[in-house]
C-alpha cells in the first residue's frame, strides 16, 4: 500500500487529463497515493474510493463566489455526497465549472458541521483566488479561523507564492496539505507528504485520520510539475466545458 500522497489531483471528470484508469496505473506501478480534488465535482473522488484499487479519501476543491477555493477532505462518502447536493449543486454557475454562487462562510460552516478537514487552497494564486485580493473582507477572518489548514505548496505557484503561503500557515498557528495541483500524469506524486506510520494504513478512515492528525514523517516538493503545460490544459478544458455547456468532461 501506498505511504506517499499528492493532495491536490485533478481527473478527467474536471478539468485534468488523466482517467481514474490511468491514475491507479500510475499510484499502483509508482507506489505513490493521490486524493482526487475535482473542481465542484465529486464522481472520479467517489469512483476511485469505490474500485478500492488504491487506498484514497473522498474529497473535493470547492468554489465560492468570493474566488477563494477550500480543499475539503471527508471521513466517508456520504457526506461528500450531502455536502455537494446542498452546497455545490444548487451554486453552479453555467458554463463556468470553477465558479459557484455560494458564499465561502457558508461553505465552510456546511464542512465545519460534518466530519472534515478543510484546508485553503492556493492562498497566494492569481486574482480572486489570492487571499491578497480580499483584505478588507470580513469573510477572511472567518476563514482564517474556521479552516483546519492551510496549502503551503501547490506544484502549479512560484516559490515566492508558496513560500507565502507557508508563512501565513505558520501565523495562523494551522496544520498544511500540499500537492500537486496536477491536471496531467506526469505531475502525479510529484509534490507528496509520507506518511509517519511504521505500518501499512490499507483503509479510507485510516488514512483520514492520518490526515486530519497532519501525522506525517516529510513531505516531498520538486520543481518538475508541467507549469505551462497544466496551464494549457486548464484554459483548453474550460474553455470547451464553456462552449460546450459542460458536456465536455467526462459523464
Amino acid at each position: 500500500m501506498q505511504t506517499k500522497y499528492d493532495l491536490h489531483f485533478h481527473s478527467n471528470y474536471s478539468d485534468g487529463v488523466a482517467s481514474i484508469e490511468d491514475i491507479e496505473e500510475k499510484c499502483l506501478r509508482e507506489n505513490i497515493g493521490v486524493v482526487l480534488t475535482d473542481h465542484n465535482e465529486i464522481r472520479g473522488s467517489l469512483k476511485l474510493l469505490e474500485r478500492n484499487n488504491i487506498v484514497t479519501i473522498p474529497a473535493i476543491e470547492a468554489g465560492t463566489k468570493e474566488g477563494i477555493e477550500l480543499l475539503i477532505y471527508f471521513k466517508n462518502p456520504s457526506e461528500l455526497e450531502e455536502f455537494y447536493k446542498k452546497q455545490i449543486e444548487p451554486f453552479r454557475v453555467k458554463r463556468f465549472m470553477v465558479k459557484l454562487k455560494n458564499s465561502a462562510e457558508a461553505m465552510l460552516e456546511a464542512a465545519n458541521d460534518m466530519d472534515t478537514f478543510v484546508s485553503l487552497a492556493h492562498p497566494y494564486a492569481f486574482k480572486k483566488k489570492s487571499v491578497d485580493k480580499h483584505t478588507n473582507n470580513p469573510m477572511l477572518n472567518y476563514l482564517y479561523e474556521g479552516i483546519d489548514a492551510v496549502e503551503i505548496f501547490n506544484g502549479s505557484l512560484s516559490r515566492a507564492q508558496n513560500n507565502k503561503a507557508l508563512s501565513l500557515k505558520d501565523k495562523l498557528g494551522k496544520k498544511f496539505t500540499l500537492g500537486s495541483d496536477g491536471h496531467e500524469i506526469e505531475s502525479l506524486g510529484l509534490i507528496n507528504v509520507e506518511l509517519k506510520k511504521d505500518y501499512l494504513i490499507n483503509d479510507s478512515q485510516t488514512l483520514y485520520d492520518e490526515l486530519k492528525a497532519n501525522n506525517f514523517a516529510r513531505y516531498t516538493v520538486s520543481t518538475k510539475v508541467k507549469k505551462m503545460k497544466t496551464g494549457w490544459i486548464i484554459t483548453k478544458n474550460h474553455t470547451k466545458y464553456f462552449f460546450s455547456n459542460g458536456k465536455s468532461v467526462k459523464s
